[in-house]
């Protein structure tokens, strides 16, 4: 996981008593910071839907590896061990 990740939080959930969901935003392979910058964060089209509706929105970045991770995918095919679906994985 990258260093540096996001989080839009729309005008509506700044107060304390605001009533707002979370959404957690997970890019494709090679639209993380490292490949494309800020690209995918604003202009996903999630700023737009979440500021309408008051969802603060959390934009991880995933990072590429040389060996194992080239293209900086999240692991959905198991390259970190063989437990990546379960919350026993790397």
């Amino acid at each position: 996981m990258d260093d540096t990740g996001y989080v839009f939080i729309p005008k509506g959930c700044e107060s304390a008593n605001a009533d707002c969901k979370v959404h957690v935003a997970f890019h494709g392979c090679e639209q993380g910071k490292s490949f494309v910058d800020e690209t995918f964060v604003t202009d996903a089209g999630y700023l737009e839907w979440a500021g309408v509706n008051n969802i603060i929105t959390l934009f991880p970045q995933a990072t590429k590896t040389a060996m194992k991770n080239p293209k900086g995918c999240w692991d959905w095919w198991g390259y970190t061990d063989s437990n990546y679906v379960t919350q026993e994985g790397v």
